[in-house]
């Protein structure tokens, strides 16, 4: 179960275009522990430097402290958390979306750590901001490898994946796909808004198609 847990983390992780920062390897190597308990001290830093500040003029200081804990200690929680806190930064902060920005932070992230704790955290989040923004072809490109996961093993536990991956594929009218997305999602997913949802795409899927 954990190892198809990594699994599922990792295999979108590449689909997106990248840049990434250089990491900083410079100074002696520390421990896990000294990371953890230097990157905690970074943080308080962080919250007393910015307290009294507005969010807009704490910005710059917010995202200078996230990549130095990323930099600096990798190995720590927070290193891993500061990634997706400036993906979800670059993707709802600002007007229009660092999308690019968000997308460079999603791979490098996943390049960096081979065994994510926040892998599941940082697919989510830039799956749904796909389909805020109604990014239909890169969404079905993003959470395809999840349908390929769940084909493979038979199951599809939390059909969040399955539900994006089949909205996507209902907007670039590829009905029979998405027909069967949503009928798993009826089945899985009974009583719930996805399948109140599945079921409205199916009566269209049936009136278009006339089966």
């Amino acid at each position: 179960m954990i190892k198809r847990l990594i699994l599922l983390c990792l295999i979108p992780a590449m689909l997106v275009s990248c840049k990434s920062a250089p990491v900083d390897q410079s100074g002696p190597v520390m421990t896990v522990t000294e990371q953890e308990e230097k990157a905690m001290e970074r943080f308080k830093t962080l919250l007393d430097e910015t307290r009294e500040l507005d969010r807009s003029d704490a910005m710059p200081l917010i995202l200078e402290g996230y990549r130095e804990v990323m930099d600096k200690y990798p190995d720590s929680f927070l290193a891993e958390e500061s990634y997706f806190r400036m993906m979800t930064i670059a993707l709802h902060e600002v007007y229009p979306p660092k999308e690019e920005e968000a997308e460079n932070l999603y791979n490098e992230y996943f390049r960096r750590y081979k065994h994510p704790q926040m892998g599941m955290a940082m697919n989510g989040e830039l799956a749904r901001y796909y389909y805020k923004e109604m990014k239909w072809e890169k969404l079905a490109k993003f959470t395809t490898p999840f349908m390929r996961e769940y084909v493979k093993s038979g199951k599809y536990g939390d059909t969040v994946f399955l539900f994006l991956y089949t909205e996507a594929k209902f907007h670039l009218k590829d009905y029979d796909e998405a027909r069967k997305g949503y009928q798993i999602i009826k089945r899985n997913s009974a009583g719930t808004r996805d399948a109140d949802i599945a079921e409205q795409r199916l009566e269209y899927i049936r009136s278009i198609q006339g089966k």
